[in-house]
């Protein structure tokens, strides 16, 4: 799959949305098992217990090692002119 991937870059990349290209649906492309799947709160205190901590490990391996890309696969939202991110 990540061969499909285009030179990226850097910032946001629109991907089209189109069967069997790298735009994916985890759901309907049975990409993993939902069963398995855990919820993690945004900001909960504590040691390794929110997204940002399990994100956080992928970052800093990422530059801490030049041969790595990093992607990060989602939709895009905001910036809202009157809702602070």
């Amino acid at each position: 799959m990540t061969e499909l991937l285009p030179l990226a870059g850097r910032g946001w990349n629109a991907l089209p949305s189109k069967p069997g290209k790298t735009s994916l649906d985890f759901v309907r492309g049975d990409l993993f098992d939902p069963a398995r799947t855990r919820l993690l709160p945004p900001d909960l205190e504590g040691c390794d217990n929110a997204l940002a901590d399990v994100l956080d490990h992928y970052v800093q391996r990422a530059i801490s090692d030049p041969s790595i890309s990093l992607f990060v696969l989602g939709e895009q939202f905001g910036p809202e002119p009157a809702t602070a991110d």
